[in-house]
């Protein structure tokens, strides 16, 4: 299995992670190879090149001679998808069957922006593919026509369930909202800050995730400074682990306000933990959360919609506990790592007839 591993943050090396300590590890010989970028920005062209045909050379290496072996591919829009695409072809070539696993919001966005000769490239390694996964019906829709492949199979991301749900306290006095993510303009970051200048004093906000640009973590902390909210905003970085569950249990309300999304790991584990979220209907997320039902969705840039949601949920415990309830019942049948394991051996057995 192939991809970013820890500790590099990010949904696809969480998702690496959590497949590692699952079953998957009884039932196959799961070997993990790290396809994240150890370059140093100072390094030369040349010596970046030199180190990927090293990172290929050590592929085909581990890949080996033994029959049934699969390679499961993760990858993501840019050129990270044109040095997966090699793993693909060397994998085809030691005859192993190559799973490729599609992440990302922006990978229509991706194709689409590609000339007609990058387009052909990206549907030429899509083909040397023995299966394609994406994360949602959603997804599969987007991507078939335009990869031109049209037999995607759609594997959903799953999360570990913690043991114990959310205790809603309905004598609460300040409320706790949580954002995860990378922090950027694409994830709502700023309508998040928008939306809580108008709420009461007693909404907090903890905002985790590494900076998804240059500098935008300097931008954050003077937009806090100037809406008057050093107080109640929190800026704790990338949190992992037992410091990143902390959080979650800490929280009362998750809020995720993205424009582009895949399947947000994040929001999966959010509402394993019997959180109430607000999010919004992009990428994946509609087949997770139904409006009113397993959580609240609002219009991506809709900061008035954001902040009346946020205002409705801390002011109500019951409707927290509702949805949070609601949220983790629906992942607990779908959305289990356990779940989806099951689904990752379903597609090997139907790999293995394939050759």
């Amino acid at each position: 299995m192939a991809g970013p591993l820890p500790p590099l943050v990010g949904g696809m090396a969480t998702v690496i992670h959590d497949v590692s300590q699952s079953s998957l590890c009884d039932e196959t010989e799961l070997a993990l190879f790290n396809t994240s970028k150890v370059n140093s920005s100072s390094r030369s062209l040349l010596g970046k090149l030199a180190s990927q045909v090293m990172l290929w050379r050590d592929w085909w290496y581990v890949l080996g001679h033994q029959r049934n072996t699969i390679a499961h591919i993760h990858t993501c829009s840019g050129l990270s998808f044109l040095l997966d695409g090699i793993l693909i072809v060397l994998a085809k070539l030691k005859g192993c069957p190559a799973v490729l696993h599609i992440h990302g919001g922006r990978f229509d966005q991706f194709l689409d922006g590609l000339s007609g000769r990058g387009l052909f490239v990206a549907r030429w390694i899509a083909k040397r593919a023995t299966k394609i996964v994406v994360l949602s019906e959603q997804w599969q829709e987007k991507l078939s026509t335009r990869l031109n492949v049209f037999d995607l199979v759609v594997i959903e991301n799953g999360v570990p369930v913690p043991e114990n749900c959310k205790n809603y306290d309905g004598d609460k006095k300040n409320i706790t909202v949580f954002f995860l993510g990378s922090l950027s303009k694409q994830k709502g970051v700023f309508d998040l800050l928008d939306a809580i200048q108008g709420t009461d004093a007693k909404v907090n906000l903890v905002i985790a995730g590494n900076e998804g640009s240059l500098g935008i973590g300097e931008s954050i902390h003077q937009k806090i400074s100037n809406y008057g909210l050093n107080a109640r905003v929190q800026c704790v970085g990338s949190v992992v682990g037992e410091e990143k569950r902390r959080y979650f249990q800490l929280a009362d309300i998750f809020v995720l306000p993205s424009y582009i999304e895949g399947l947000p790991i994040s929001l999966l584990e959010a509402m394993c933990f019997g959180l109430p979220v607000i999010t919004t209907p992009v990428g994946g997320i509609p087949s997770v959360v139904l409006h009113d039902e397993t959580g609240l969705l609002v219009q991506p840039g809709d900061v008035q919609g954001l902040r009346d949601a946020i205002k409705t949920l801390s002011d109500d415990a019951t409707q927290r506990q509702r949805l949070g309830v609601a949220a983790r019942k629906l992942c607990i049948k779908n959305y289990g790592i356990e779940t989806v394991v099951r689904q990752y051996l379903k597609l090997y057995n139907t790999i293995s007839y394939i050759g």
